[in-house]
């Protein structure tokens, strides 16, 4: 019952229809820019490609505007006095997390709009609206973490946003990183053929191709955590022969997958453009997501440990 009153007290006060309306506002700015650019280069099916990109949208939203609503929910004051530590957490926890899950919603009307044309499916809009708010879920409890943790909320966000830049730039960063620092190069050695005329009796021409190659194979787990890979191999779109997917999200599940497979000479030779195995599937080998979004949720068990520990430590000394 601590943890309902709590919930329901920090809900009331952080409600309104501001932020629900600016939230509505951004996704369908941004759904009819996108939509008229799919238009103008005659994307076909357009649906696809704004489905994609409305998802990358709301989860952008989820990463901006939840640390900075999260710490506003503050830790220790003296009405919960007499609730445990665990009730007060949890109770923020869940006002928190349910004001985010109403922010979402005001984007179902455009995920409904995306469904009408009958090119995105019911569970692909389903397991993307689930992935999302679980990622909403881990940066509420990270937030509410360093709430706990700093005595500054201004300080909080802060660090709440280095954190989710860490999950998303700077897994990026450190993949494309090591990737250009092990590259090198590969020769490959192609058939010789005769010499166009006119040459010299005997003259074969030499058609090795130089290369430049990496080793993803070996760092490719970086990513898993990332919310936009975790997002894009979750809800991607379904494998088309004979043609790439037509969705950023389908682009990054592939080029993440594909990244698992080691690199020889015969993925350089122009008789096979793509490497052995990946011409199977669109998507080779098996989801991605599941692992990275694991850690996501672990991640945030033990933040929402942390906080649950410094509300009851907190108590017992009044913060200014």
């Amino acid at each position: 019952m601590g943890i309902g009153s709590v919930a329901a007290r920090e809900f009331r006060r952080v409600v309104g229809w501001r932020l629900p309306l600016g939230w509505f506002t951004v996704s369908l700015v941004v759904m009819v820019v996108l939509w008229r650019l799919l238009v103008a280069q005659k994307e076909k099916p357009p649906e696809v490609a704004l489905f994609g990109g409305l998802m990358l949208t709301e989860l952008g939203l989820v990463l901006v505007v939840v640390p900075a609503l999260v710490v506003r929910f503050r830790l220790g004051e003296a009405g919960d006095a007499d609730l445990p530590g665990f009730a007060v957490a949890a109770g923020r926890l869940l006002a928190g997390y349910g004001y985010c899950l109403v922010l979402l919603s005001t984007a179902l009307p455009l995920v409904v709009v995306c469904l009408l044309s009958g090119e995105v499916t019911v569970a692909r809009a389903a397991l993307a609206m689930v992935v999302v708010a679980t990622i909403a879920g881990v940066v509420c409890a990270v937030a509410q973490c360093f709430s706990a943790v700093c005595r500054s909320p201004r300080r909080a966000g802060v660090w709440t946003y280095v954190s989710a830049s860490v999950l998303t730039v700077g897994t990026a960063v450190v993949f494309f990183g090591t990737a250009l620092a092990t590259f090198h190069w590969v020769t490959v050695s192609g058939d010789s053929r005769p010499c166009p005329e006119p040459a010299e009796p005997g003259c074969r021409m030499s058609h090795d191709v130089t290369f430049c190659a990496d080793s993803t194979d070996r760092i490719w787990w970086v990513m898993a955590p990332n919310p936009v890979v975790v997002l894009s191999d979750a809800a991607r779109s379904p494998a088309v022969s004979g043609r790439y997917p037509t969705d950023p999200l389908g682009s990054v599940s592939r080029w993440i997958r594909s990244a698992r497979y080691p690199l020889t000479e015969d993925d350089f030779r122009p008789k096979l453009p793509d490497s052995p195995g990946r011409d199977m599937s669109w998507y080779p080998g098996p989801p991605i997501w599941p692992a990275g979004l694991a850690f996501d949720l672990l991640l945030a068990g033990l933040a929402f440990g942390i906080t649950v520990r410094r509300t009851a430590f907190g108590r017992q000394e009044p913060r200014p």
